[in-house]
């Protein structure tokens, strides 16, 4: 780092370049409201596509609860082969794996739902608050 003289051009663009800086960061200390949108109808299309994401996250977990899980949880159960001539009781190979794996899939989409009824509610609160003023 070089020490700039008084008298020399430099010291003279510095000081024109703190100059031109002091007004931009003044600007972004004036904006400390929150910024809404400026139409109601944007709010609804966030609303929509928020539902939207909603409903496929429970239809997801619906899927997995009502589909996956029972089929995991048994030890055996019975199966036909077409060589064997009777009922064989077959097993789940990885039944503890798969059924971390799913838990981790339910919570997973237990979260995105709550994420997504949170927003939902956010939205609506500051709907409500911009029809107020």
């Amino acid at each position: 780092m070089r020490l700039v003289h008084r008298g020399s051009r430099q010291a003279a663009s510095q000081q024109k370049d703190f100059e031109l800086m002091e007004p931009v960061r003044e600007a972004s200390h004036k904006s400390s409201k929150p910024v809404l949108p400026q139409s109601t109808s944007a709010v609804v299309l966030h609303i929509a596509c928020i539902l939207f994401l909603l409903s496929i996250e429970l239809v997801f977990l619906w899927a997995l609860v009502a589909l996956q899980l029972p089929k995991v949880f048994p030890h055996t159960f019975p199966c036909q082969a077409d060589s064997c001539p009777e009922h064989v009781e077959c097993a789940v190979f990885g039944r503890t794996e798969k059924q971390m794996a799913l838990a981790i899939l339910a919570f997973t989409a237990s979260v995105n739902v709550v994420a997504c009824v949170t927003s939902i509610i956010m939205e609506a609160v500051q709907l409500s608050r911009c029809q107020k003023n």
